[in-house]
């Protein structure tokens, strides 16, 4: 990653803290695209996050099933980077919490069994339970 690459993925992550959503997603894809390509699965996987919330907050109706049909796309990319477990819970959570209050729990619990059948430890009968 060169020079430039690291200033626009500073200014995307500036522009994203200060809420300016236009200047985040006409940026983002430069970094995102050089993550992508050099194989840096955690960096690639928090752009795309950070896409994702940009997506949300800049377009005020954004249905359920590309909310669902984004959040999976981001959490395989979350999975293949499997040092960062806790990055995936944290994405579901927040991503079930969503699904919920627009009245989806059926989508909601999906998720919950998804990350449930890939956690470990103590982790994966709590997501089972809240599955149900």
């Amino acid at each position: 990653m060169n020079q430039t690459e690291k200033d626009m993925r500073g200014l995307v992550d500036l522009a994203f803290i200060i809420q300016d959503y236009e200047t985040t997603y006409d940026n983002i894809k430069y970094p995102l695209d050089e993550f992508k390509r050099i194989g840096a699965s955690g960096h690639h996987a928090s752009l795309e996050e950070i896409k994702f919330y940009t997506k949300l907050a800049w377009e005020r109706n954004i249905s359920a099933r590309d909310i669902q049909d984004s959040a999976r796309k981001i959490l395989s990319i979350f999975r293949e980077n499997q040092r960062e477990p806790l990055q995936q819970i944290r994405f579901v959570l927040l991503i079930t919490e969503l699904l919920t209050e627009l009245g989806h729990r059926g989508m909601s619990a999906e998720f919950f069994l998804e990350i449930a059948h890939t956690g470990t430890g103590i982790i994966r009968p709590l997501f089972f339970e809240q599955a149900a």
